[in-house]
């Protein structure tokens, strides 16, 4: 297998909805993704608060369950919450 001279970094896109039936949320994939493939994260805040308040949970306590330690690169860019 070819290894790429860099560590891959995995950036979760913004959802407007959950999978009916999904076993892990959010927090819960993305450690087990991470832990699984050795990838870093690509922290885009805005898609952290937008997957969380859409389904109506609160983004600091994803923020809390995120490996932190895992985190190549922080991405802060728009968004706009409507009422």
């Amino acid at each position: 297998m070819a290894e790429l001279p860099v560590p891959l970094a995995l950036e979760p896109i913004a959802s407007f909805l959950d999978w009916p039936g999904d076993e892990l949320d959010e927090a819960s994939f993305l450690a087990e993704l991470l832990d699984r493939t050795g990838a870093l994260l690509l922290f885009d805040v805005a898609n952290l608060y937008a997957n969380a308040r859409n389904p109506g949970a609160d983004p600091t306590d994803v923020l809390d369950r995120l490996p932190l330690e895992r985190i190549a690169y922080v991405h802060v860019a728009g968004g706009v919450e409507r009422c």
